[in-house]
């Protein structure tokens, strides 16, 4: 991202890791837009001709709280709460809500927000680097051209064009026939698909999760220094006794004082705390007070978005944590009317969608809507409408793959596998962004016929580059699926389309899929039919360490998932381990290529836990003369190898207290929470009290909440009320206190970036990818 600071937008990340809020991003400090602001704080552009007007929107339901309380925020100056129509009649003004629920019962006194005195202003300082994901356009939301290339981003993001592609107003943008496609904002009101850069980066970034510890692994790690407890399950439990003690008694005041529409909160606080308490709250009064302020026309659109997305994150994957199913029926229902209502903007109507798919597998009430068999119904025929833009059709797509399979009818399936081949459906023909959804979501719900259609679609020479692309991702993602008969032909289509791969991003995202292929035939149990009978094993050595640049990087982290899968006991498995690792160490120890393709050596042997190149990875992390880029993937590398030596920690805790990175930091905080002991967080917090700059406390923040120590909270709660700092680092220590207290193991929202298409990403998916 960036190094210079002009302002932050915000941002999250999940459970152990980063949920950042604060992007900080060049331009006017008053061109906050949630998620990158694509359309930069500005009139949300007009359908084309024709489209028909939005009905009224629903009333917002009014938060639960004293009848006799009125609201008393006025609605912003500036507002970006635009109609999508701009011809349709304004709504009526909604009845004056009363101010926020009061909070669970607290063991200590409410915290009242009271911000009466005006925040100095922001000292000059870098901005906190965030990975995965381009930057936005036009640096505060310009809504056009993107701003150029940020140097050493720590994760190389998708980057965008310099110049925008353009149709005639009223025509459909054409879809993408290779790694150049569509570009940025249209006449007529459509947003296209930005071209993400051909590097292995964001793929790891999304996907890295199913790679790393949880959190019962972390705790578990941590037993050793806690006496008395030797039961691993005592030792959870008190963890999540004191979790629950905090969050009710600390956390919770802070975010039902913010959320009060009497509250003078700055906005990026609140926008936070939407996110916080979506995290952390267990009554159902907290759904209504988000839906509150995503359904209330006169909030921001920061605010609106905020809270859209905020509502997927009740999800809980503790069944005694779940909520009510009635209560989780009835919000679905709430957030397809969100979708619905053409005067909510666009992005907030997508996230409500992808919040649809969040929650699809929490408890449904009834027969008729179990197994989200009514939510598939309502997504499938919103599918049939007109949209000026990719964003809705893509979310709704996204929403469908998320659905139990049970719930899945087969006209859906072969609806969703129509749309992919490129037939007519719903009287039009689809983009070849739009396919490739389909075949996403196609593959994801899996069932009956997933395997031919993929073998169809990698096979064919007609598809567009973008479809061939999410036909790759789909193998990768259902590749454990495949029974032993089905991996061999899996191998063949596969081969097939890689002969008709013609760019390095499709051929990288081929070989992950080989690599996942590879990796479930070495995890069967019994010998490899891939290595016996194909030259699958050799042709990932040979593109881990020769050849296009771009490619290589993929191949790297493809061989570190086929090898660590790899059993010793197998002659076969075991040969091919030995010269991955032989591969991988090789490349690292002479840093072919630049350090990012380095970073991709160091992420391959952290995927395959090799100890011997500890040694490796400890210079690595040490010399300030590289990369942040490659020092924070060796960081993360050490902790996946699980290396707990006094000089591993002590190199790790060295970047974690250089503030000239703020990557650095928090990849360095990200590695220590998997490695540490307990404690770690003491001298953050006392760098937090003595932060000498607003960079610095943010930077604090965000390391803080990536370690996720319980001890902290306490100190974010603190940064979070001082009306002295900048409203941004005071979101980013809401971010971080939510962060720290949320139950999950792995983040919520995981379940969209798993396998998720993100080379034909609308601007509001790729958001979503940066809200964890």
């Amino acid at each position: 991202m960036r190094d210079s600071v002009c302002t932050v937008r915000w941002t999250a990340f999940g459970a152990v890791a980063l949920l950042a809020i604060g992007l900080w991003i060049c331009g006017a400090p008053d061109a906050l837009a949630h998620g990158g602001g694509f359309n930069g704080g500005q009139p949300l552009p007009p359908p084309p001709a024709g489209e028909a007007p939005p009905t009224t929107p629903p009333p917002p339901p009014p938060p639960p709280a004293p009848p006799d309380s009125t609201e008393t925020l006025p609605p912003p100056s500036g507002s970006t709460d635009t109609p999508d129509t701009p011809s349709s009649p304004p709504p009526a003004p909604p009845p004056a809500p009363p101010p926020a629920p009061p909070p669970e019962p607290p063991t200590t006194p409410p915290v009242e927000d009271d911000d009466t005195t005006p925040p100095p202003p922001p000292e000059p300082g870098e901005e906190p680097e965030i990975t995965g994901g381009p930057p936005p356009p036009n640096s505060c939301g310009g809504g056009g051209e993107p701003p150029p290339e940020p140097p050493e981003p720590p994760t190389p993001p998708p980057s965008m064009p310099d110049t925008p592609t353009t149709v005639d107003p009223g025509s459909v943008p054409q879809p993408s026939t290779g790694p150049s496609g569509p570009t940025t904002a249209r006449p007529n009101g459509r947003t296209a698909v930005t071209n993400p850069e051909t590097q292995w980066g964001m793929w790891w970034d999304l996907n890295r999760w199913r790679y790393l510890p949880s959190r019962a692994d972390v705790l578990l790690r941590q037993g050793d220094t806690i006496t008395g407890r030797d039961a691993p399950t005592a030792l959870l439990d008190a963890w999540e006794g004191r979790r629950a003690l905090l969050t009710k008694s600390v956390a919770l005041p802070y975010l039902w004082s913010v959320l009060n529409p009497a509250s003078k909160a700055p906005e990026e606080v609140q926008a936070a705390a939407l996110i916080a308490l979506g995290r952390v709250a267990q009554n159902p009064e907290a759904i209504d007070l988000v839906l509150h302020y995503a359904m209330h026309p006169r909030k921001t659109q920061l605010i609106r978005e905020s809270a859209a997305i905020a509502l997927g994150h009740f999800r809980r994957s503790d069944a005694a944590q779940q909520f009510d199913a009635t209560r989780l029926d009835l919000l679905r229902k709430q957030l397809l009317a969100i979708v619905d209502d053409g005067h909510t903007p666009v992005r907030a109507r997508a996230f409500a969608a992808m919040s649809v798919g969040m929650l699809a597998d929490q408890p449904y009430a009834t027969s008729f809507t179990k197994d989200g068999r009514l939510v598939v119904r309502e997504l499938w025929d919103r599918l049939d409408d007109t949209y000026a833009g990719y964003d809705l059709p893509v979310a709704l797509l996204t929403a469908l793959g998320m659905q139990p399979d049970a719930g899945v009818p087969e006209a859906v399936r072969d609806g969703l596998q129509a749309i992919a081949l490129g037939k007519r459906l719903f009287g039009r023909s689809w983009s070849g962004v739009e396919r490739s959804h389909a075949l996403s979501a196609r593959t994801r719900i899996g069932g009956r016929g997933w395997t031919a259609m993929l073998s169809r679609v990698l096979s064919s020479r007609q598809v567009p580059a973008e479809v061939r692309r999410a036909g790759f991702i789909g193998l990768s993602g259902r590749a454990a699926d495949l029974a032993d008969d089905e991996r061999v032909p899996a191998f063949e289509a596969w081969k097939a389309g890689m002969r008709r791969a013609k760019d390095p991003l499709t051929q990288g995202l081929g070989h992950i899929a080989l690599a996942q292929v590879l990796a479930s035939d070495l995890a069967s149990g019994k010998e490899s039919r891939l290595l016996l009978t194909t030259d699958a094993g050799s042709r990932l050595l040979q593109k881990a360490t020769s050849g296009n640049a771009t490619v290589r990087g993929f191949g790297a982290v493809a061989l570190g998932i086929a090898a660590r899968s790899a059993s010793m006991d197998d002659d076969l498995a075991r040969t091919f381990r030995t010269k991955a690792l032989a591969a991988l160490r090789q490349a690292l120890e002479k840093g072919r290529g630049d350090d990012d393709l380095t970073a991709a050596y160091a992420v391959g042997l952290g995927l395959v836990e090799d100890k011997a190149s500890v040694p490796l990875l400890v210079g690595i992390l040490r010399d300030r003369g590289r990369s942040p880029t490659l020092r924070g993937h060796a960081a993360v590398a050490l902790a996946q190898i699980g290396n707990r030596s006094p000089k591993v920690l002590v190199s790790l805790q060295a970047a974690l207290m250089d503030r000239r990175n703020t990557a650095l930091r928090k990849e360095a905080g990200l590695a220590l929470s998997f490695l540490a002991k307990g404690g770690e967080s003491r001298m953050l917090v006392d760098d937090l009290k003595n932060a000498r700059s607003q960079r610095s406390l943010a930077q604090t923040a965000l390391a803080l909440g990536q370690i996720g120590q319980l001890d902290a909270v306490k100190a974010m709660l603190g940064a979070a009320r001082n009306r002295t700092h900048d409203d941004e680092p005071r979101a980013l220590a809401v971010a971080a206190m939510g962060l720290i207290l949320n139950p999950e193991a792995r983040p919520s929202l995981t379940r969209i970036r798993f396998d998720a298409n993100y080379p034909a990403r609308t601007h509001s998916l790729h958001e979503v990818f940066d809200i964890l």
